[in-house]
């Protein structure tokens, strides 16, 4: 549940960082824009990954051992 609740408001924040123009901003703002970015995609990895976790350990997906390296 807790990682629903993380995943709304990452979505706004991506989405407004997504609607500002890059060619505008310069200086501090430019970087910050951009660290906004770069950090609300890493977080949104990291709930991803925590629902997966969640989703293994509920038994709702199973997960097989492989050696192979190609997806099947």
């Amino acid at each position: 549940m807790l990682s629903h609740e993380l995943r709304n408001p990452l979505s706004a924040i991506s989405n407004a960082v997504q609607m500002i123009d890059p060619s505008e901003p310069r200086g501090p703002l430019a970087w910050a824009l951009g660290l906004i970015d770069r950090q609300s995609k890493t977080l949104r990895r990291i709930v991803d990954d925590l629902l997966d976790v969640a989703r293994v350990a509920r038994g709702k997906i199973e997960l097989r051992r492989s050696t192979s390296t190609s997806w099947k």
